[in-house]
């Protein structure tokens, strides 16, 4: 029996998640053509990010399964300006490099963790790049370097992106932030 290229099995592997798709729209009464037309871009489930302002870059994993995004940071400081809350944070990359933050608190999140209490962290509003898209998407701040990524998009942050399980880094992060000028604030 012959074997399928890396490249062909990938194109068939996707044609049936596609198909899959499609049957499973079908059935709850949508119409396939707009499947077709949503152009949802493809990507894995580990992929290179972008963070703005600064532009730092990180590995994230995307994350079907939670709903909000976060990002390690070792330690923040809530503090008071203008009469609104605002956090300041340092986020670093695997590489070393670094961006200190001072961003306005959105919320505070309470974030219920399998197996463990609930917990409270801020969040504030990031820029990212993921791929050719960029998007100001909530995150809330937690301790994740006991974890492999320094970031997880959850659903809320990767509307009209399809995950593709068994790749990682198909996204080439290519967008740049409207005004990449400017602090941190």
């Amino acid at each position: 029996m012959r074997r399928l290229s890396a490249v062909t099995e990938h194109r068939v592997r996707i044609g049936v998640l596609l198909g899959a798709g499609l049957l499973l729209i079908a059935a709850n009464g949508a119409d396939a053509s707009e499947v077709r037309r949503s152009r949802a871009e493809i990507m894995g489930w580990i992929e290179n990010v972008t963070i703005f302002p600064g532009g730092l870059k990180l590995i994230a994993k995307l994350d079907t399964g939670a709903r909000t995004s976060s990002v390690d940071v070792s330690e923040y400081d809530i503090f008071s300006r203008d009469g609104r809350q605002w956090v300041r944070f340092r986020v670093a990359s695997r590489n070393g490099a670094s961006v200190r933050f001072e961003r306005p608190v959105v919320r505070i999140a309470r974030i219920r963790r399998s197996g463990s209490k609930t917990v409270q962290r801020p969040v504030v509003m990031l820029g990212v790049c993921l791929g050719a898209r960029y998007r100001d998407i909530e995150v809330n701040l937690a301790k994740r370097s006991h974890l492999s990524y320094a970031m997880l998009l959850g659903r809320s942050s990767i509307q009209e992106i399809a995950v593709d399980p068994s790749r990682k880094f198909m996204a080439d992060t290519t967008c740049r932030a409207p005004s990449e000028g400017g602090t941190s604030q």
